[in-house]
């Protein structure tokens, strides 16, 4: 009788999981368009100063610094919408510094945030010692509406690197 009972509960079982039906998501995935009516273009250069004794003082383009763009889903699509999440795009500059990039954008305008990432490196100092550091960027806040295409300022203290210098192992404290 043991045996009879644990069988039938163990048929039951294997019944209630067969007819479980697979239910599809019902959410869709959200399309954002880069036609260039639905699209703005922003453009900018990066550089660092590694000579500081040269006068004027040379720079040097800030070539594989590591760029990330965000832009809110909810002001890509419309303005009452409340969709939640980002549209995000990762670029690298180019060898001459340079970066371009295309963001979706509409009438009304979007905000794109930045995050920039570091560049290691030397720089030759006032009395031309070299020191070891990393150029840290910062691009503002940019607000772009549909068909704008817009460029930053080639040389600001933004766009221009800020160098810190980074004592590595060996070097005198």
């Amino acid at each position: 009788m043991k045996k009879v009972f644990v069988f039938m509960m163990a048929t039951v079982v294997a019944l209630g999981l067969a007819s479980c039906s697979k239910m599809e998501d019902p959410a869709k995935p959200i399309e954002i368009s880069d036609s260039d009516e639905r699209s703005a273009v922003i453009e900018g250069t990066l550089l660092c100063v590694t000579d500081l004794k040269a006068s004027p003082n040379k720079y040097e383009a800030a070539e594989g610094v590591e760029i990330v763009a965000v832009i809110p889903y909810a002001q890509i699509l419309a303005p009452d919408t409340t969709v939640a999440g980002n549209w995000i795009k990762k670029i690298a500059t180019d060898a001459a510094g340079h970066f371009t990039l295309n963001v979706p954008a509409n009438p009304a305008g979007v905000t794109v945030k930045f995050r920039v990432s570091e560049k290691r490196g030397k720089q030759k100092d006032a009395s031309g010692d070299d020191h070891n550091g990393k150029w840290t960027f910062e691009i503002d806040d940019q607000k772009v509406v549909s068909g704008q295409r817009l460029i930053l300022p080639i040389v600001n203290d933004k766009t221009k690197g800020k160098f810190t210098e980074i004592k590595e192992k060996g070097d005198e404290a």
